[in-house]
């Protein structure tokens, strides 16, 4: 699972291609869609406007073209909690599975000296798996549905310097492994703290951070001002 919490932002992107001349005779039969790999796409939900302009240089013309679309800006987690408790079971034909309950509450800020409109989103665990009372909710507000790009995300203003506390939670059933990914190598995470608590031995992936105290069947992560790819 990822999360991230940014901000919105209009930023106005140029790209130059120069083109010889078997290229603007393509054009003319083709269409714009022969220079569709090199350039940035014009049909996004996220684009305000769109402009094109051809210019002759020798023998050879250049395309310009200028896209302004609302990016959107990661924004580092100030504090993220967690906590997961894995109930192992057997079933008749012998298979393990295992059904965990997640719960996390994560706190960000809006850095910027303005009202900003930011947006939490929440991939759901990978895997497969039946999940049961999903939701997040911040300020007030819950989400239980995905949006029309089909992502679980609360939306919200967010006054200068204000805090959020954003809390999610679901129970999932589950045959294999279970992998929590922090965010990524451009995504402070600054107090994070987990805990995962088994009714049996956990066992962990050669690829992911190890705990950094272990109780019993109790596995706890802290960890401060991380960056990371791993899980």
């Amino acid at each position: 699972m990822r999360r991230a919490w940014p901000f919105s932002q209009e930023r106005t992107y140029t790209r130059r291609l120069t083109l010889p001349s078997y290229y603007t005779q393509r054009l003319g039969a083709e269409g714009l869609q022969v220079l569709a790999p090199y350039l940035l796409d014009p049909s996004a939900e996220n684009v305000l406007r769109l402009s094109d302009s051809f210019k002759k240089s020798g023998r050879d013309v250049v395309f310009t073209r200028e896209l302004t679309r609302i990016d959107e800006l990661p924004v580092p987690t100030d504090v993220a909690n967690v906590k997961v408790d894995f109930d192992h079971r057997g079933s008749a034909s012998g298979q393990r599975h295992y059904e965990a309950t997640f719960d996390a509450q994560y706190r960000f800020r809006n850095p910027k000296g303005e009202p900003a409109n930011m947006r939490v989103n929440f991939p759901l665990p990978q895997g497969g798996g039946t999940m049961q009372g999903f939701y997040i909710e911040a300020d007030g507000k819950r989400v239980t549905e995905p949006d029309e790009r089909g992502q679980y995300a609360w939306v919200g203003t967010i006054q200068p310097g204000a805090t959020v506390t954003a809390v999610a939670h679901y129970t999932v059933t589950g045959s294999r492994g279970f992998a929590y990914a922090l965010g990524s190598e451009r995504r402070r995470i600054g107090d994070f703290h987990m805990v995962a608590n088994s009714s049996q031995a956990p066992r962990y992936a050669k690829s992911g951070i190890y705990p950094t105290k272990l109780s019993g069947s109790a596995s706890e992560w802290s960890l401060k001002d991380v960056m990371t790819a791993q899980s």
